[in-house]
């Protein structure tokens, strides 16, 4: 008499199957919302620079790269930068090529800019950047970085010599025939000039040139036919015993928007 082996059924067979299935949709499930959620979730980054050194009584310029390193937006009037010693608000300065300037989207950077006055006697200067943020769902996300700066004591003055103090003033000009326009700083025992156009920083002039002015060029066809304020911070030598001062002067641009 032959025998036949029992002949394996379906249903068996799915049996064996599901509890494998079941296993690999587990995997699947929970590795998934996992990434998007860890995509989707809000996130910021700060970045804190400075000088590398400078010396004691001068008024320091401090700035902040902030970004959004997450994956949701944030409206500009819910992000908030502040410097731990900053005796100014930080205010944003540069958006670099966003052009959505009422948020802050993923992938942007904005940077952010605040001074502080230094105390005569003081060996260093310790600023902490923190940014913080909420987003439309209401999440608040923040972040900090600091940044220290040695402080050097001012040049000793040599007893007997006599101090000559030093002076500053500034002029602007604008042609639109000629599309230039720019600032001029002139006068004695100037150490470096910082130069700020509509509260924008543009540029640091740190020697002066052959006629021993420090001088801002601009091209007027770039300037909104507008009144624009070009505000220089003016550091004298240490040795001249003058404390910093600020000058101000308007410009005229010439291109309509």
């Amino acid at each position: 008499m032959s025998i036949t082996a029992p002949t394996t059924t379906l249903s068996t067979r799915l049996r064996r199957l599901l509890p494998l299935i079941a296993a690999g949709a587990a995997t699947l499930a929970a590795a998934a919302p996992a990434s998007a959620d860890a995509a989707a979730s809000p996130a910021l980054s700060i970045t804190t620079y400075g000088p590398a050194t400078a010396v004691a009584g001068e008024l320091l310029t401090y700035t902040f790269a902030v970004a959004d390193t997450g994956g949701s937006a944030f409206a500009a009037a819910d992000v908030l930068v502040v410097g731990s010693v900053c005796q100014t608000p930080a205010a944003v300065v540069n958006r670099g090529a966003d052009l959505s300037v009422a948020t802050l989207d993923p992938g942007d950077t904005w940077t952010y800019q605040c001074q502080v006055q230094t105390t005569p006697g003081a060996t260093e200067l310790a600023m902490t950047g923190r940014a913080a943020a909420t987003d439309a769902a209401g999440t608040a996300v923040s972040a900090t970085h600091a940044f220290t700066t040695p402080l050097a004591a001012p040049r000793t003055v040599v007893s007997g010599l006599r101090l000559h103090s030093g002076s500053a003033h500034v002029s602007g000009s604008s042609s639109c025939s000629r599309g230039s326009a720019g600032a001029v700083v002139s006068g004695s025992r100037i150490g470096h000039a910082t130069f700020f156009l509509d509260g924008r920083l543009v540029r640091r002039v740190l020697r002066p040139d052959a006629a021993g002015h420090f001088v801002l060029h601009l091209s007027a066809t770039g300037l909104s036919a507008r009144t624009h304020h070009v505000r220089v911070h003016v550091v004298f030598d240490v040795g001249s015993h003058t404390a910093s001062r600020t000058l101000v002067v308007t410009l005229r641009g010439c291109t309509a928007r």
